[in-house]
């Protein structure tokens, strides 16, 4: 049986996202308006004028770079987790086999466990689910993520917990 499918969520923002943002702007502003200021008054308006463009543009560039989405694909009972950054630069995070599930279930049935490597690549929208597994660089893990009905319906039919 072929399974293929891909999910694409949107990383919810934080408060820290958010103070991230605030200091980059009124960072970017004051130091662009320093140097201005400055070389303005050296007589070198011209390179006081390129350099404020120049951490405008780099004040831009950092705040998109705080855009964070995640990618889940399912293919075969295997499960692939990629981040994006800014819609541009993509990463894999982790592949794992279903099957290789320990547990699984929706966030708030989930027991603590300590010494865990926490995989959080949740977004909103969706109910959040977590995995338990042993990876084989990672040791034990778990992931949090939000999958809609049609990724956990093709997860559902690899697991082989409660199945023994």
């Amino acid at each position: 049986m072929d399974t293929y499918a891909e999910q694409l969520v949107i990383k919810e923002n934080t408060t820290l996202d958010t103070l991230k943002r605030v200091l980059i702007i009124a960072g970017g502003f004051i130091l662009a308006a320093a140097l201005f200021i400055f070389f303005s008054v050296m007589g070198l308006l011209p390179v006081g004028v390129i350099l404020a463009l120049g951490i405008a543009v780099g004040a831009y560039f950092l705040i998109l770079n705080l855009g964070v989405e995640y990618e889940y694909i399912i293919t075969e009972g295997e499960l692939d987790v990629d981040k994006i950054v800014a819609k541009r630069t993509r990463s894999r995070l982790l592949t794992i086999k279903v099957e290789k599930f320990t547990e699984y279930g929706i966030i708030t049935e989930a027991k603590e466990k300590d010494g865990l490597t926490v995989f959080m690549v949740n977004g909103r929208g969706y109910s959040d689910y977590y995995a338990d597994f042993t990876h084989k660089t990672h040791g034990e893990c778990r992931l949090i993520f939000s999958p809609d009905e049609r990724i956990q319906s093709l997860i559902e039919p690899y697991l082989t917990i409660n199945k023994e």
